[in-house]
């Protein structure tokens, strides 16, 4: 019989973090697993990479949502009989928990994707989730950075485990012809130099910076891509495009990436898509963008964006120079791969199931 995982989640649209559901998800389904996704909130566009998968959504307001809903939920769970609830995200775990409460074997196990998250916003959710995870099998975590940050926020540092995030590298590869069509849709020349940003319009996420490196920039084009970035105001330079379905062609037609977020990343997978692609990155040392990065890239001296253009510029100059960083879709093919993720979370979920039947 298969094992039954039911994995609850924050949500199934636009991001890092549900695109890694996805693909884990899809593994499992591969490797003999039964995955079932509930997701708390309803998404006008889910990424098309649940469509292949059971996925019931139960939106919540904020906590518990209203009495009716989380009945529905509550019911939902105890029908599906999982052997392992896995939590994704802050929202996701804390609901794992408190669904799992009457379930036997309660094997509940948490999953953290952010590093440093501004206490501010987050610091409630947090707290709740380290008073959590003293109660669950595991707590998985994607980055190093992410581990020893959350270990000072009161979690249960005995049952963490590190699983680095998996790309899709036959999604997420080099195609020389997406270049040339794509610059030039986005009318650029042939010979122009393009730095390209991903990322969703958030405080965190350091778009004011990269404005400003743009700006003392203007011999380059930028291209920004993310939920809202098209509302952005920015110079002649720059072009935002907003939501861009497929990432895999703006990799492939820029000549650099920048990832310049000001906190809360723990793995920031679109350096590692973006390395895939076969294209180099220029990020600054938040979560474990420079142990993705290894030699392939270029770590920011500082967040100025003074300091961020010269680099920009010296990345640039060097191109003619002998000696290069080394290839960047090689090291994601041998450190991150999705059969890596895949298995590893595979391998935690069997040796779990192989302990209770042992006692």
């Amino acid at each position: 019989m298969k094992k039954k995982i039911t994995f609850i989640t924050s949500g199934i649209g636009t991001g890092g973090a549900e695109r890694q559901l996805a693909l884990l998800a899809g593994g499992l389904r591969d490797r003999g697993f039964k995955p079932t996704i509930i997701s708390l909130s309803a998404a006008p566009n889910p990424l098309p990479e649940f469509e292949n998968l059971e996925t019931y959504v139960c939106p919540l307001e904020k906590g518990l949502g209203s009495p009716r809903r989380f009945l529905k939920l509550w019911r939902k769970i105890r029908q599906l009989e999982p052997d392992i609830i896995q939590g994704w995200m802050y929202a996701g775990n804390l609901l794992a928990s408190i669904l799992a409460i009457g379930l036997k074997p309660p094997r509940v196990f948490h999953s953290v994707r952010a590093s440093n998250m501004d206490s501010t916003r987050y610091g409630r959710q947090i707290r709740l989730n380290g008073l959590a995870s003293h109660f669950s099998r595991a707590t998985i975590f994607n980055s190093e950075a992410g581990m020893d940050f959350h270990k000072n926020m009161g979690f249960s540092a005995s049952n963490f485990q590190l699983i680095p995030n998996g790309i899709d590298t036959d999604k997420f590869s080099p195609e020389p012809r997406l270049r040339d069509v794509l610059r030039r849709n986005l009318g650029f020349a042939s010979g122009d130099k393009v730095v390209l940003y991903v990322a969703r319009l958030d405080p965190m996420k350091g778009h004011k910076t990269l404005l400003d490196v743009a700006l003392a920039c203007p011999e380059y084009k930028f291209v920004i891509a993310g939920k809202d970035t098209e509302t952005l105001e920015a110079s002649s330079n720059v072009t935002c495009l907003g939501a861009w379905e497929n990432i895999a062609e703006l990799y492939n037609a820029a000549d650099l990436l920048v990832s310049i977020s000001n906190f809360g990343e723990g793995f920031p997978n679109v350096i590692a898509e973006a390395m895939a692609c076969g294209l180099h990155v220029l990020a600054n040392d938040v979560g474990d963008s420079r142990a993705i990065i290894g030699n392939t890239g270029y770590i920011c001296a500082s967040p100025d964006a003074e300091i961020v253009s010269k680099q920009i510029r010296s990345i640039f100059a060097r191109r003619n120079n002998v000696v290069k960083p080394a290839d960047p879709r090689q090291r994601i093919l041998t450190s991150f791969s999705c059969n890596a993720m895949v298995e590893a979370y595979a391998s935690l979920y069997q040796k779990e199931m192989l302990d209770h039947v042992s006692k």
